[in-house]
């Protein structure tokens, strides 16, 4: 595993900025926020640390911001990019280089360096973070999501036939008909933002967002998602059904035994008086 590089050796210019952030829900507690989302996602850019060697825990993102230019600070840019994506010999880069008018964006998963002109600066640092969370969220949902699939295979027949034995599964299957339907509601709140069109008319921070997102196959990814989660809604759902279906004829089945009963009990007692009147 290469290690992370602390970081840029070269002086790095007057206004330059580490921030460790995480992605906060709730009412603000007052540490320091860095940017907020829209109130639908209920998410805020949390400042948790300032150390540049610091290495983020999941759910986190060390994110340097420089006011610079492509043009004029290219040995500066090429050290930014190696401490946010670490070359490794042998093999590609994994993280994401993006450059547009002036402006500089180095992503990986850990690591987040945006080098852009100082008015514009914090903008396409906040359109590069959003980004982030975006692409954090979905594949945590991916992840999870995956980790699902041996428990749908087991439990797809139960969608068909419901027995004795099965009644038993019943909170297990409730259980995972939650998770799947909490994966649904984590992705139907960031869908509307992640497909969002092109903002016009456009900025420099709405440029990047945007070609970041396709940079990383978002649409598709959502679209994945959604088929994926409708598969494990369609058997769940089945499988509910089929479970009630089998407790409401086992209820029927039961209080007919019991009419059953009873009216034996009848016969027998009404046979006994007759019986006993005879004689």
């Amino acid at each position: 595993m290469t290690e992370l590089i602390e970081a840029p050796s070269s002086a790095l210019p007057a206004g330059a900025q580490f921030h460790r952030i995480a992605f906060a829900a709730g009412p603000a507690t007052g540490e320091t926020v860095l940017a907020e989302f829209p109130p639908a996602l209920g998410r805020r850019v949390v400042v948790i640390g300032t150390d540049p060697a610091a290495t983020p825990a999941r759910g986190e993102l060390l994110v340097l911001a420089v006011p610079a230019t492509v043009d004029e600070e290219p040995d500066l840019l090429a050290e930014i990019r190696d401490w946010a994506d670490p070359p490794t010999a042998g093999a590609e880069r994994t993280g994401q280089l993006l450059m547009l008018q002036g402006a500089q964006v180095v992503w990986t998963p850990a690591r987040l360096a945006v080098v852009a002109i100082p008015d514009r600066l914090h903008a396409v640092r906040n359109a590069a973070v959003e980004v982030a969370y975006y692409d954090a969220e979905l594949g945590a949902i991916e992840t999870e999501l995956a980790s699902l699939w041996p428990e749908l295979e087991a439990d797809t027949p139960l969608a068909f036939a419901f027995a004795e034995q099965s009644v038993r599964l019943r909170r297990q299957l409730a259980a995972r008909f939650r998770r799947v339907f909490t994966l649904r509601t984590r992705l139907a709140r960031i869908a509307p933002f992640v497909l969002a069109p092109h903002a016009h008319p456009p900025t420099l921070a709405t440029q990047l967002n945007e070609r970041l997102r396709e940079r990383v196959r978002m649409a598709h990814r959502v679209e994945s998602l959604d088929t994926q989660l409708e598969v494990f809604e369609r058997v769940y759902e089945g499988c509910g059904q089929k479970a009630s279906e089998y407790l409401i004829a086992r209820t029927g089945h039961t209080l007919e035994w019991i009419i059953i009963v009873l009216l034996l009990a009848q016969t027998i007692l009404v046979t006994v008086e007759l019986l006993s009147a005879g004689k």
